[in-house]
């Protein structure tokens, strides 16, 4: 049996597709299958996949388009590996991905997944840069419940944890990574390693790139924090409007919903560290998140309602 199964769902995916196939068959570490599922592609995915001959490679056809959350779960039902690592067919993981991560849970028995920094590329604008992802699974956890923290291509988790916690939700035809964290941090730790292990290309076909699916992702965003937020503290639909548009999307309508925005974000943290039952120590670490959301709402109200001001302020901080 493998020690790690790789999972990767693509659909017409041929532009990027034999680099991603190429930089993960190319791995330090060797113990593992890699399980390719071409979502019922109409470009040349299928031959891509199949010109090569790597005995590691378990190639799946969907007969019609089912989705990557779909896809995912079809892929976790057949997988050997006591882990699963995440990759897309856009994504060049370096050499030690692999390895590097399972030293680290094998050192961590406690984290139950992890993550890593990534490098993004726009091929479209030629621009690169680095997300540098939290490690500590404290703040982590607790900075979840607005904002996916751990990225999920190129992440590697316990196969039987995510099969506890009921593997990849439906509902969510994108953003599914962000609802099944969540779900996972209720019991187990998550953690990040503060290092590039991967580059992942952005291009116009992507979800955040396409207007129809951007809306679809804003919307299960909003809908996942509206879960996550009420695992701690009961919020109606009208004030969790307010609230989500002010600490996730800097939308501040009025002063009224400012005020209201900063009192349910104080409710939340302080339900958050009774029934987390966090230590002093621990309620330092995410203190510090805390005053910087509520300084942010102050100044997104500042810049919608007072743009002149705002801009002044900026230009002498």
């Amino acid at each position: 049996m493998p020690k790690i199964t790789v999972l990767m769902s693509v659909y017409n995916g041929e532009r990027y597709l034999r680099k991603a196939i190429e930089s993960t068959l190319n791995q330090t570490f060797r113990d593992f299958e890699f399980i390719i599922i071409d979502d019922a592609s109409t470009d040349s995915t299928k031959n891509i996949i199949l010109s090569y001959k790597d005995p590691r490679i378990r190639f799946v056809e969907n007969k019609k388009n089912l989705g990557l959350t779909k896809s995912l779960n079809k892929g976790l039902k057949i997988a050997k590996g006591e882990y699963i690592a995440r990759i897309d067919a856009d994504d060049i993981p370096v050499q030690s991905w692999l390895e590097e991560k399972l030293n680290f849970m094998t050192k961590h028995p406690d984290i139950a997944v992890v993550g890593n920094w990534l490098k993004i590329i726009d091929r479209e604008s030629n621009e690169a840069y680095v997300v540098d992802y939290k490690h500590d699974p404290v703040i982590i956890k607790w900075e979840h419940l607005i904002k996916n923290q751990i990225a999920h291509s190129s992440s590697l988790f316990r196969k039987e944890v995510i099969e506890e916690v009921g593997c990849y939700n439906e509902k969510y035809r994108y953003t599914q990574d962000f609802d099944l964290w969540f779900r996972v941090s209720r019991k187990y730790k998550m953690s990040s390693i503060p290092k590039v292990l991967a580059t992942i290309m952005r291009h116009n076909k992507c979800v955040s790139k396409i207007p129809k699916t951007h809306r679809m992702q804003e919307q299960f965003v909003s809908e996942i924090i509206f879960s996550n937020v009420n695992y701690y503290i009961n919020l109606n639909q009208k004030d969790f409007k307010i609230f989500v548009n002010a600490v996730k999307w800097a939308k501040i309508s009025s002063f009224k919903d400012l005020i209201k925005a900063r009192k349910i974000y104080k409710d939340l943290f302080n339900s958050y560290i009774k029934k987390e039952k966090l230590s002093k120590k621990d309620i330092k670490k995410i203190l510090s998140d805390y005053k910087r959301k509520q300084k942010s709402m102050f100044g997104w109200y500042i810049k919608s309602k007072f743009p002149k001001l705002y801009n002044l302020c900026k230009k002498f901080k």
